[in-house]
């Protein structure tokens, strides 16, 4: 249906996932940018997704509160249920990553991290 089969590179920020017969189940990445959302939204307006897209909308909060405000109550996002495609949750980043040793913890990183 999608023309994805066992011979298809990945695609950009994306993995294609093999089950135990090597045929694949498209995993893609996440979605980033405006203009890959728009092709989510033109591929459901066409009915020509082909497989259902739970999505996380990552909100940038490193700026002004006032901005994020006006960012969210201008989004053309809504909450009503629609199994194709929709926005599931919704998350941001305010003091780094665990893996990357970025993140305030309370105690010290095994194994340190930076100048530990």
């Amino acid at each position: 249906m999608s023309g994805v089969d066992r011979n298809t590179p990945d695609p950009a920020r994306g993995e294609i996932v093999e089950d135990a017969q090597g045929e694949p189940n498209v995993d893609c990445g996440p979605v980033r940018e405006e203009t890959e959302l728009a092709l989510y939204q033109r591929l459901h307006r066409e009915h020509r997704l082909a497989v259902r897209v739970a999505m996380t909308w990552w909100l940038d909060v490193q700026r002004p509160e006032a901005d994020l405000k006006r960012e969210i109550q201008a989004a053309p996002y809504t909450t009503g249920v629609d199994h194709w495609l929709r926005f599931m949750s919704c998350k941001v980043n305010m003091d780094g990553g665990m893996t990357i040793g970025t993140a305030y913890q309370r105690q010290p990183y095994a194994g340190g991290f930076g100048g530990d």
